[in-house]
């Protein structure tokens, strides 16, 4: 014990010298706070989201010190397809798709698909898509502090439009030199040389096709009337080819294009239908003697009471009907709910008619809506009763509202 009180001094000189170094080393001058009228200003605190913005531009504008760097302007033919294109470019931290849409070869609208970039400045750089829509160019300006966005931007509808051009370099070639696929082989065709038409359901439109025979043989098929996506129905053409090629209708669908392809299939299996009923009629001997009549001129018949007030025949009154219908998106909400108008057209007390008058479907739901209105037109044309009709298939919920107008509609003309 007497050693232990004799190092107890030495203990306490030791932790003495130890916090004073620590305190040494770890002090820092104090910092006095201007006077509060001049730092009023300065004392604003800023969100987390514009600290980060903030960094991110001051990172931006050591690399760009003007802040505003324009894209290298190129030359732009201006001659696209039409259709829906998408297109993809670097932006400031991530790829930037976007997608194009060409009607008559204008561009009609520019939308973002995806994107990384931060938001706040992103928001001001796509404010220069207005303008490439408006000057029908991408050779706009890039937004001031928002260049690498804007940038990619641009580079992504250029990527996107680029392709709309080389569709449409394809389709002038093809137009310049139309190679017909040769037949395989001899066809089996019993029916009189001759073109014949044919029309069937495609996706979103009827397709109609000429089917022309030589000697029992397919030469040509050509497609006369069509409103199909073109990307889509492009892709589906290739059946015709196999048509001919194998002289058979029974050929695969092109993956990916499946209901355009149906819809070829089918419209040559009509042509050749056609061809069939020219064939029988040609076969059928013609009386030179005329139509002969059979009954008794003598017999009587009983005279029609013109005193007497015709019976309705149907409960529905003829018309046109507008009707008002809301379209719900399913469970996928794949799109967002909109209103639609239906003129359903009631004749000799059943639905003759179906049309949509207005929809405020999105540009990239035309085809949807196109489709559900061919497909519905021949379920429930010719019907006096809208009930238990199924839907059309890839259209589910605009079918649907179309069903329910038509229901509506025979509502109202009930007499």
């Amino acid at each position: 014990m007497e050693r232990w009180r004799a190092r107890i001094p030495i203990l306490i000189s030791a932790l003495v010298i130890c916090v004073t170094v620590c305190s040494l080393t770890t002090y820092k001058a104090p910092t006095f706070a201007a006077p509060e009228s001049t730092a009023v200003s300065s004392q604003v605190v800023k969100p987390k989201l514009m600290q980060k913005a903030s960094t991110e531009g001051a990172v931006r504008n050591a690399v760009d010190p003007k802040g505003s760097k324009n894209v290298a302007r190129i030359r732009e033919s201006g001659n696209y397809a039409d259709g829906v294109y998408y297109g993809s470019a670097t932006g400031f931290r991530s790829t930037i798709k976007v997608k194009v849409v060409i009607k008559r070869g204008k561009i009609v609208s520019v939308d973002v698909v995806s994107h990384g970039d931060d938001a706040a400045y992103f928001n001001r750089a796509r404010s220069l898509l207005d303008k490439i829509v408006q000057q029908q160019t991408t050779n706009v300006d890039t937004v001031s502090g928002a260049t690498y966005s804007s940038t990619g931007l641009i580079k992504a509808v250029r990527n996107a439009l680029a392709k709309a051009e080389k569709k449409n370099k394809k389709s002038t070639d093809k137009k310049k030199k139309t190679k017909t696929e040769k037949p395989g082989k001899k066809g089996q065709f019993p029916y009189p040389d001759g073109t014949y038409e044919g029309t069937a359901e495609g996706f979103c439109s009827d397709i109609t096709v000429a089917v022309t025979l030589k000697k029992k043989t397919i030469t040509k098929i050509a497609v006369v009337n069509q409103d199909e996506d073109r990307d889509f129905f492009n892709r589906a053409l290739a059946v015709l080819k196999k048509i001919v090629k194998t002289q058979s209708t029974k050929v695969d669908v092109v993956s990916g294009a499946t209901y355009s392809s149906k819809g070829l299939i089918n419209a040559t299996v009509n042509a050749l239908k056609a061809a069939k009923a020219e064939a029988d009629r040609q076969k059928k001997p013609t009386d030179p003697s005329g139509p002969s009549d059979s009954g008794d001129p003598t017999e009587p018949t009983d005279p029609v009471d013109v005193t007497k007030p015709t019976e309705p025949t149907s409960p529905y009154k003829d018309g046109i009907y507008s009707i008002g219908v809301r379209v719900y998106a399913d469970d996928d909400e794949d799109f967002d709910d909109y209103d639609m108008t239906v003129d359903v057209t009631i004749s000799e007390g059943k639905i003759s008619g179906i049309s949509i008058a207005s929809t405020g479907a999105a540009s990239a739901d035309s085809a949807y809506v196109k489709r559900a209105q061919n497909g519905m037109k021949s379920k429930l044309i010719g019907r006096d009763d809208a009930s238990g009709v199924d839907t059309v298939s890839g259209a589910t919920c605009t079918s649907a509202a179309i069903i329910e107008a038509c229901q509506q509609a025979l509502a109202q003309a009930k007499q």
